[in-house]
């Protein structure tokens, strides 16, 4: 009976070890620009680490709800590692694509630019005002609705979507298009958010079901 229970301890401490390893492998990447000096992380799924604490080759790591590492008092934080040069910003798609994203990317952050409904300035917005605003900057006029959004655009599988396309959701299975937000890469998201959250956020699309209303309605383009 001893050898089968420390036979079966060894073996659930291997299990949670490689789960762990497996869950927190990934690159540590860098911030450029107006980040340079800040430090996120990369998972090797394509997703990344935020509003979180991870423990990564032994050092534990918190992070904010933009995927940012911070300090214990909350302020950005540095580390070493294996880095990659790439930034939270676009990768892949076309260069308009990638400048969008990353001109969205500017205005992450609770109350830069504050949830307002009906919003059309960077004074406030909704989730397809701010679009209206970021894509007009490259000459791109859309309409003020996401379900105008959506039929003006040219309609994608989730799987062609590229950085500067347009990702609908819907609540509660619903038939109407209630949210639309730009496609970041690596199966992520920049959208204005609610009154709640109160700003523009990077998410990954997973995470918008777990409200457990919001819904993957489709994807479009007006870049392709």
């Amino acid at each position: 009976m001893l050898k089968k229970y420390i036979l079966g301890v060894l073996f659930a401490s291997l299990l949670a070890a490689a789960l762990s390893i497996t869950a927190y492998a990934g690159t540590w990447c860098k911030g450029h620009g107006a980040d340079e000096g800040r430090w996120w992380y990369k998972f090797d799924d394509g997703t990344y680490a935020c509003d979180c604490r991870l423990t990564i080759d032994g050092v534990e790591y918190a992070f904010d709800r933009e995927g940012w590492m911070i300090d214990g008092s909350g302020n950005a934080a540095s580390t070493a590692g294996n880095v990659s040069e790439s930034g939270p910003g676009a990768s892949g798609g076309s260069e308009k694509g990638r400048a969008l994203v990353d001109e969205a990317c500017k205005y992450i952050g609770r109350g830069v630019v504050p949830y307002i409904n009906g919003g059309r300035s960077l004074a406030g917005t909704d989730c397809s005002g701010f679009l209206h605003i970021i894509y007009g900057m490259y000459g791109i006029d859309l309409p003020y609705t996401p379900t105008d959004i959506y039929t003006k655009c040219r309609k994608l599988s989730e799987s062609e979507l590229q950085p500067g396309d347009f990702v609908f959701f819907t609540k509660n299975g619903g038939a109407s298009i209630s949210h639309v937000a730009i496609y970041a890469g690596d199966g992520c998201i920049v959208h204005q958010t609610n009154r709640a959250r109160n700003g523009v956020f990077r998410d990954r699309i997973a995470d918008m079901y777990l409200d457990g209303v919001t819904r993957y309605y489709g994807a479009g383009t007006v870049l392709r």
